[in-house]
């Protein structure tokens, strides 16, 4: 393995019960890379990053951050924003306190913060332009801006990657093209390695360094411009899969549409 790398994933394997959902994994994710990873639905992404995370646990093979295994991964070192479906949109809160949570979660009880928690906080929301709203109801903001915050919560947990799993669901192409705009700043001033679970093949071209189609496996690892990827794509996805198709004005395609 490489010691520079920031991620390295050697020959895992993660079963559920007698049905193993992950086989013989193998990644590694440089600094400052942002990786999609795309595959069918059931295709074991989702637990891939939560593998990472620690909560499910392998049954063969290793997984470094940083050159380290851990036994438990250390608080803040990876920051996580699961599905939109699994966030409570509507929690009664401003935000302000929405982003003071990812703060928190370094804590020990009773869980107060100091001022430079609090600076700490208001850079994260400076971060994502959104320091204007700290002090509004966070269930009053729009699609996108929750997003904003959310990734705000987790910059404020100071983490070296950033997991993402299906960030542009329910945004409009603009709100898209915000968020992989937003991150690829990110990745260039604050040093974070970004890696994402995604649907749509139409955005890797310009904002993804590297692919990782998976399905059960890794079917592909490589750049987002190697020929080779539409050809895996056809036999992960299946021939009568259809990629998103964006808009002949979409800025994020770069006029790269796919299609049936």
């Amino acid at each position: 393995m490489n010691s520079h790398n920031v991620l390295e994933i050697k020959d895992l394997n993660v079963a559920f019960g007698n049905k193993v959902v992950l086989e013989n994994i193998n990644l590694f994710l440089h600094n400052k890379e942002i990786m999609a990873i795309v595959g069918p639905n059931g295709g074991g992404k989702t637990t891939l990053l939560k593998t990472i995370l620690g909560i499910y646990k392998p049954i063969k093979g290793e997984i470094k951050i940083l050159g380290n295994k851990y036994k438990k991964l250390p608080k803040g070192l990876v920051g996580y924003l699961p599905q939109k479906d699994l966030i409570n949109y509507n929690f009664p809160v401003l935000v302000k306190d929405v982003v003071f949570m990812g703060r928190k979660i370094l804590k020990s009880f009773p869980y107060i913060l100091n001022d430079q928690d609090r600076e700490i906080c208001f850079d994260a929301l400076k971060r994502v332009n959104m320091e204007h709203l700290i002090n509004t109801s966070f269930s009053n903001l729009s699609g996108g801006q929750k997003q904003r915050v959310l990734i705000a919560r987790v910059l404020a947990m100071q983490p070296k990657i950033l997991m993402f799993d299906e960030p542009a669901t329910g945004l409009d192409v603009v709100g898209q093209e915000d968020f992989y705009e937003l991150i690829n700043k990110l990745r260039e001033e604050d040093n974070i390695t970004i890696l994402m679970v995604t649907h749509d093949i139409g955005v890797i071209s310009k904002y993804v360094d590297t692919v990782a189609c998976l399905n059960k496996k890794i079917h592909f690892h490589g750049s987002p411009l190697d020929g080779k990827l539409s050809e895996v794509l056809d036999k992960v996805f299946g021939k009568n899969m259809q990629f998103i198709v964006h808009d002949s004005k979409c800025l994020t395609c770069m006029g790269h549409h796919t299609h049936e």
